[in-house]
């Protein structure tokens, strides 16, 4: 997602899971002067929104996502998902790398990493289908004299959210990014010289793009530890 909202803190930062929420201009759209004096409810009321009703709606599909997250039992997460965007980002992590003017770096072999992230995505399919079982066995009636079995499943799906919970921390690492030390994910942050766009596994990204060998061969062994302690974190798909 980038950088420039509240979120920056709690994703690139504290490592907790965060979505970005909005619409986009139209080619009819006026110009949006952002952060600038015309930046105003005047501005909203004339031009942008007149009666509010994309605020209206958005403010409304977001209480619907939180009401979701609440109510549902199990938390509606997907590791799976999370395991084939590590395996697409690092697609692009290897075109970039093909790409460059550094014939050591054109030659780089990420199998260690890939491996890593086919790993995670076999034990984040196995956990998911765990979690979606005990969804489905809380919509089971059981005999009241079977509380006890209750009790348990109750049990495994409070440690099945905890791990889908704690899923994007594995993900931290504490010394930060090369000479940003406050940005600590190893996946997500802004790019360097993107302003708010974002950029995934930036530290190996920005090795890359400077022909830093020793550098790409330390963040592909950082990131693989982190990817390893995500397959970890998940039970290696048990509950």
């Amino acid at each position: 997602m980038g950088s420039g909202s509240d979120f920056t803190a709690f994703q690139d930062f504290a490592g907790i899971p965060s979505a970005d929420l909005g619409f986009g201009p139209s080619k009819s759209s006026p110009v949006y002067h952002y952060h600038s004096n015309y930046d105003s409810f005047h501005w909203m009321d004339t031009f942008g929104d007149a009666d509010w009703a994309h605020h209206l709606a958005i403010t409304k599909i977001w209480a619907l996502m939180a009401a979701s997250l609440v109510e549902t039992p199990v938390l509606p997460l997907s590791a799976t998902d999370y395991a084939t965007g590590l395996a697409t980002y690092l697609a692009s992590v290897k075109t970039l790398a093909a790409a460059s003017p550094h014939a050591d770096i054109r030659s780089f072999d990420f199998s260690n990493l890939t491996t890593s992230i086919a790993r995670l995505h076999t034990a984040a399919s196995s956990f998911d289908t765990h979690a979606a079982e005990l969804a489905l066995q809380l919509r089971t009636q059981l005999p009241w004299w079977k509380w006890w079995r209750r009790v348990k499943l109750w049990y495994e799906v409070r440690n099945v959210n905890a791990r889908y919970k704690l899923l994007e921390r594995r993900f931290l690492y504490k010394q930060g990014l090369d000479g940003r030390e406050w940005f600590k994910h190893v996946v997500f942050a802004p790019g360097i010289w993107t302003g708010y766009a974002g950029a995934t596994y930036p530290g190996l990204v920005e090795r890359i793009g400077e022909g830093d060998l020793e550098g790409v061969e330390r963040w592909e062994g950082v990131i693989g530890e982190k990817v390893e302690g995500a397959r970890k974190g998940l039970g290696e798909g048990e509950g």
